[in-house]
């Protein structure tokens, strides 16, 4: 039997928050993201900025009330155990910097679009404000609202 290699995909922050932020807009769709890539389907990659961002996010999450600190520490170490390639910010920072500085967006945010555009793959956003300003000029960033789940199993 052959198996299918999986697809690569960078996974913006914004998408991995929405795993423990349930009553976030589109997180239904995020979480059919997770469900596809522990069916093997996809192998995500992000910059090595993720888990801080992720870790940030959580802590304003405790300060609007939106997690307990438990259910922050929890949900942080729940993501620190999955298997996401991380890779330097470095090589990718004048790249992100210029497509920053061209479309007026955020140098973080801009790391994850070098990252796929480095990579030759898709970049999962949960952040629509970033799709609907980048999108056009990069045809590869995808918005999570719009996923479309796996209707299949791996052999």
């Amino acid at each position: 039997m052959v198996e299918c290699p999986r697809e690569r995909c960078v996974l913006n922050a914004s998408v991995a928050l929405k795993w423990h932020l349930t009553k976030e807009p589109h997180a239904k769709q995020a979480l059919e993201l997770l469900t596809d890539w522990s069916k093997g389907f996809f192998d995500f990659l992000a910059p090595d900025i993720f888990f801080a961002e992720i870790a940030h996010a959580f802590a304003r999450a405790v300060r609007h009330g939106r997690l307990s600190q438990i259910e922050a520490k929890t949900a942080l170490q729940d993501l620190l155990e999955l298997p996401i390639q991380l890779y330097p910010s470095r090589p990718l920072l004048l790249r992100a910097l210029e497509i920053a500085l061209s479309y007026q967006q955020s140098a973080y945010d801009c790391l994850y679009v070098a990252l796929a555009e480095h990579e030759q793959v898709e970049l999962w956003t949960g952040d629509e404000r970033l799709f609907n300003a980048l999108s056009i000029h990069f045809p590869f960033i995808r918005f999570i609202g719009a996923y479309t789940p796996k209707r299949y199993d791996r052999p």
